[in-house]
């Protein structure tokens, strides 16, 4: 997830994404094929690139490299074998273990306030601020309802980016109420990350 907040994270994502432009323009050039046909391969490089800590991303995630040699090979894989088995598991849970220290270094700057987190949740209504505000403009927008949260950023309704849970606000009760007569949030039956959204059209007065 990209949030417009941090910077930093927007400069891992151009990064990225200017490594997947030169790759394709490499590729392209080299085979002449079409970037939709080429971009599966650039994505492979960029996701078993060594980084400082000499792991590749697919090696963080699977604790293993890319079983591809055999299929260049056009040999069929070996069954796993339970020293293969005990090394693989070995390597994952040391990258676990690598990964939690850095999650718990997070939960606790949340518990004693230096990272910043909130206690909205989908379904709650709130103000967004607005970054550049025009003359007699309010300071705030919205309310928006609430679909979905990380513990730093918030997805709304009617705006596209996250947003920081620093620069929004909870609607007062009153506002809630006076957004929820104007909108229906309704759970999907099924799906927990799906919500529908019904605007209350105002009786006629005629």
């Amino acid at each position: 997830l990209h949030c417009e907040y941090s910077p930093q994270s927007s400069g891992q994502v151009e990064r990225m994404n200017r490594t997947l432009k030169e790759t394709l323009t490499k590729l392209a050039i080299e085979t002449g094929g079409d970037w939709v046909t080429l971009l599966p391969f650039a994505l492979f490089r960029a996701r078993n690139t060594p980084y400082k800590l000499g792991l590749t991303p697919f090696e963080i995630v699977y604790g293993s490299p890319p079983p591809i040699c055999s299929v260049f090979e056009g040999k069929t894989k070996p069954s796993l074998s339970l020293r293969t088995f005990q090394q693989e598991m070995l390597a994952l849970s040391k990258v676990h273990k690598h990964i939690w220290s850095l999650i718990r270094e997070v939960h606790e700057g949340q518990s004693k306030g230096t990272i910043p987190s909130h206690d909205m949740g989908p379904r709650d209504w709130v103000w967004v601020k607005r970054h550049q505000s025009r003359t007699l403009e309010p300071r705030w927008k919205g309310p928006y309802v609430v679909l979905l949260t990380t513990p730093t950023a918030l997805k709304v309704d009617g705006i596209g980016p996250w947003v920081h849970c620093n620069h929004v606000r909870r609607a007062t009760p009153e506002e809630q109420e006076k957004a929820q007569k104007e909108w229906k949030a309704t759970p999907h039956p099924t799906n927990p990350l799906k919500m529908k959204l019904v605007r209350q059209l105002a009786p006629d007065k005629s």
